[in-house]
């Protein structure tokens, strides 16, 4: 029972300093040894957090994403990394997947035990990611369209030439 609790300590003590020094890393913009840090702490969510200051600081949105969907395995309705997922999805320009993120954090934040004034701000976050999100899918569909009438265009064109090279090959020369 002893060595339990003398355990228990050290391991406490072991990541209360990891955790430490990640943030101290992150203060001094040391993204290496911030992630170093983090390596070394055993909470996957707790890990995942301090991994996805640390991506969003070095603006490396798809590990940002992989860390932040890490830390929602264990805490699936955490405001800050549902936040930094949807912003992630943004950068990468994923409105769809974008989207399903905001989602999941307004749901997380109605559920939430948040007070005025802190409400208000992220309730205004998900108003404008939903924006974005919305913006980004209706640009895709828009793309989506374009590419489909240039593909449409494009076979009538090859159709058109076939055609003539059929009714060409045909007439005889007298």
């Amino acid at each position: 029972m002893l060595l339990e609790v003398v355990l228990s300590a050290y391991l406490l003590a072991v990541e209360g300093g990891a955790e430490q020094r990640a943030l101290e890393a992150l203060e001094a913009n040391d993204l290496g040894g911030a992630l170093a840090a983090a390596r070394e702490v055993s909470d996957p969510f707790t890990r995942a957090t301090l991994e996805c200051r640390a991506y969003h600081v070095a603006r490396d949105f798809p590990r940002l994403l992989r860390s932040a969907e890490t830390g929602l395995e264990h805490r699936p309705q955490d405001l800050v990394l549902l936040w930094r997922a949807a912003s992630a999805e943004l950068w990468l320009q994923d409105g769809v997947r974008a989207s399903l993120f905001v989602e999941r954090l307004a749901e997380a934040l109605s559920a939430s035990s948040l007070v005025e004034p802190e409400r208000s701000a992220w309730e205004t976050n998900v108003s404008s990611f939903t924006e974005q999100a919305d913006a980004l899918r209706a640009s895709a569909r828009s793309t989506e369209r374009s590419v489909t009438r240039a593909r449409v265009v494009s076979l009538a064109i090859v159709a058109g030439g076939l055609l003539v090279l059929v009714i060409g090959g045909r007439r005889t020369p007298e």
